[in-house]
């Protein structure tokens, strides 16, 4: 009978490889059940997780004069074209204001509203109250 060698090289790179993908995959489940969560909370505000992701980029100190649209769709890795109909009905709900950027009038800014903030915050409220049960949930979850 011949007896196999295995290149110690070789099994420590898959030993890396299994690991890593391990690692991909339990991020990937957190990052589900915290989506999960999060569209249940931003839900009750009549939100979606897009529109809160909008008021979370424009509730940064440096963008509280507002971002241009480019910017904006930069910032949130989505297309214009994506962000356009998400900005219409956010400005229609009065949640932000768009108007022709200053110093480009072809360009245009967008804004959060005081109803945006007040949203805002109370979303931060949701997500304080219910951070504990989430990271506890995470954990359970996402160290099996």
């Amino acid at each position: 009978m011949d007896k196999v060698v295995v290149n110690p090289r070789h099994k420590t790179s898959e030993t890396k490889m299994d690991l890593a993908n391990r690692l991909f995959f339990r991020l990937y489940q957190c990052a589900n059940m915290l989506h999960k969560t999060g569209s249940r909370a931003v839900e009750e505000e009549g939100l979606t997780t897009q529109q809160w992701a909008i008021l979370g980029a424009l509730s940064r100190e440096k963008t509280q004069g507002g971002m241009s649209i480019g910017d904006l769709a930069r910032y949130l890795m989505v297309s214009r074209q994506n962000l356009s109909g998400l900005i219409s009905r956010m400005e229609r709900d009065g949640h932000v204001a768009v108007a022709p950027s200053g110093q480009d009038r072809r360009s245009r800014v967008v804004t959060m509203t005081e109803s945006g903030r007040q949203v805002w915050q109370v979303l931060a409220h949701i997500a304080a109250a219910r951070a504990p049960s989430v990271a506890s949930g995470a954990y359970g979850r996402c160290s099996r």
